[in-house]
């Protein structure tokens, strides 16, 4: 179900922007070109020098008419003026690196290890990635992005008749557990950007700007419907970055670029856990610890991507990015942390957070871009 509905999300924006592709290429096909440049016979100008083809014609135009011609396949387009707004829509499609070696699960009479944390495999999931570009002046123009993806889960369910045992501080009691129970593990990351980019040159394009980033993941055992133990952490970073694109391939009909992006930021992460049975917890108080702490997290994006034109101002793109945030509070590295009671006095307890996690994203986009 949580495919099919970003699916739906993602079909209905593609099918509206590209409609509205066609009816600005099929409205503006036929108007004059008021850019365009005519070099008159035995003129020679740097855009001629520049594409280095010279044509037997009478009259050589250089502009948005002579770069998007049917007829001029791979011709570079290169001095031709930008058209300054763009907007896109794409599917992406990550994978996130698995957790930690930890031990989870183990059997409370031999000790013996019966679920790691490493054995929760996460899948690739879909989410939408929305960017908008607008100029603001001759070499300068705004970026806004925009993605989302909240489906990775992975669970596992360990067999009894084991008395089983979750991690907990040294000086707390263990938490023990039904047999059989469900271990399930979810995450999710959200992503926001604002940019002002400097085009250097042709192929060089610089920008900076704030962005933030949201990592939730939630960590739970259950059995028979009831839930007996719960973790969630909450990550939310804030900060500037800066980046390059570089144009590797431009012709009149693919283009081909690469791009990266890093930063610094506030990681705000806050971490949760509750025993909503009452099982553990000595006082109704203590079923439910938090505990919080901000540090300096760092985030880096880079990646290649690629653009077919399909019509005047409609490219169908693809594209592959990797994701790496550092410093975060994941769900599995908090369980040895936090405790409802301790041995010595159970109505104390151990609360605690760790901030040292990391995560690796990688995959492969794909959608549709207009420019107008």
């Amino acid at each position: 179900m949580g495919r099919m509905r970003w699916l739906q999300n993602l079909v209905v924006p593609c099918a509206t922007l590209l409609s509205v592709g066609i009816a600005v290429g099929q409205e503006l096909t036929d108007a004059p070109d008021v850019d365009a440049v005519v070099i008159e016979d035995g003129g020679e100008s740097p855009e001629q020098d520049y594409l280095g083809v010279l044509t037997s014609k009478s009259e050589h135009q250089v502009g948005p008419e002579f770069c998007w011609s049917g007829r001029e396949w791979l011709r570079p387009f290169a001095p031709c003026p930008p058209r300054g707004w763009m907007a896109s829509i794409d599917m992406l499609i990550l994978s996130r690196t698995d957790p930690n070696d930890l031990t989870l699960i183990r059997d409370a009479t031999t000790g013996d290890e019966l679920l790691n944390a490493g054995d929760l495999s996460f899948s690739s999931e879909i989410g939408p990635k929305f960017r908008i570009q607008g100029p603001l002046g001759r070499s300068w123009a705004f970026e806004f992005g925009i993605f989302g993806v909240d489906g990775w889960r992975a669970q596992a369910l360990i067999p009894g008749p084991q008395l089983l045992r979750l991690p907990g501080p040294s000086d707390a009691n263990e938490f023990a557990l039904a047999t059989s129970p469900l271990i399930d593990q979810r995450s999710t990351l959200g992503s926001q950007e604002f940019n002002l980019r400097r085009e250097l040159n042709s192929r060089l394009t610089v920008l900076g700007g704030f962005r933030s980033l949201q990592l939730e993941e939630w960590f739970s055992t259950s059995t028979f419907l009831t839930r007996i133990y719960e973790v969630s952490t909450d990550n939310r970073l804030y900060g500037f970055q800066m980046g390059a694109d570089l144009q590797l391939v431009r012709n009149s009909r693919i283009e081909i670029a690469g791009f990266v992006r890093a930063g610094i930021f506030n990681n705000d992460a806050v971490v949760e856990t509750a025993d909503p049975s009452g099982i553990f917890a000595f006082a109704p108080r203590n079923q439910l610890l938090s505990a919080n702490d901000q540090r300096a997290a760092f985030a880096g994006e880079a990646g290649i991507k690629g653009s077919i034109r399909l019509w005047e101002f409609v490219w169908l793109r693809g594209g592959y990015q990797v994701l790496h945030v550092d410093s975060v509070a994941l769900t599995p590295d908090q369980l040895p942390l936090n405790a409802f009671a301790i041995i010595n006095d159970p109505l104390q307890v151990r609360t605690g957070i760790d901030t040292t996690g990391d995560v690796f994203y990688h995959g492969a986009t794909a959608g549709l871009e207009v420019r107008w």
